[in-house]
């Protein structure tokens, strides 16, 4: 092959070359692109129950204010997000907080206002009895739904418990131990922050 084929060749590859090059970066940015997107859906899909239990208004980035708390009553290290407006706080949301289920512990996420009051309350993970236990789950029942708007101020020690106990929180039939087990956790949580509200927001 003379010189002037194989430049006349060479030229006519090089516009082939450049496109399969610039293909090949596409993609390649395409696909990084698209793993960050994954990886944020799923990383918000987790932190979903945060933002289900804390139907307050807040202006500062919940998932990136926290801190860990290693002290909660009967709990393993848990998570604080806490929601601020205008730099002022406005509420948290603590999860894991654990309770004591029938078949295990069940993980639940506990927001609070900064005054104390449950904003929401919602099960994160458990392994109670499908048809018994797991009833207490938001897909399941509205039995969490009572929970938000009770206090420590508005509701007394004794009443922390379920109406078969002679509480004030519905029980559920068949199943005693796993809501008796919520009830005492998302108490604890509360006493754990009206003991010393500032450390949440530390």
């Amino acid at each position: 092959m003379t010189v002037p084929h194989l430049q006349s060749r060479l030229r006519h590859l090089f516009p082939v070359l450049l496109v399969a090059v610039a293909a090949v970066l596409l993609i390649n940015l395409a696909r990084d692109n698209l793993h960050d997107r994954i990886d944020t859906g799923k990383a918000r899909h987790d932190m979903q129950p945060v933002f289900d239990v804390l139907p307050l208004k807040f202006d500062n980035d919940l998932l990136a204010d926290r801190i860990t708390l290693n002290d909660l009553p009967q709990n393993g290290p848990a998570q604080v997000f806490r929601a601020r407006q205008a730099g002022q706080p406005v509420g948290v949301v603590v999860m894991p907080v654990i309770a004591k289920g029938y078949n295990g512990s069940i993980d639940l996420a506990v927001g609070i206002a900064y005054d104390g009051t449950l904003t929401g309350v919602r099960i994160v993970q458990h392994r109670e009895t499908p048809g018994l236990g797991d009833q207490i789950h938001q897909l399941k029942s509205g039995w969490l739904d009572q929970f938000p708007g009770h206090s420590l101020a508005n509701t007394p020690a004794g009443n922390w418990a379920a109406t078969p106990d002679g509480g004030q929180f519905d029980g559920i039939s068949g199943a005693t131990i796993t809501p008796r087990g919520v009830i005492r956790a998302v108490h604890a949580v509360l006493a754990r922050y009206r003991t010393d509200t500032e450390s949440f927001f530390r």
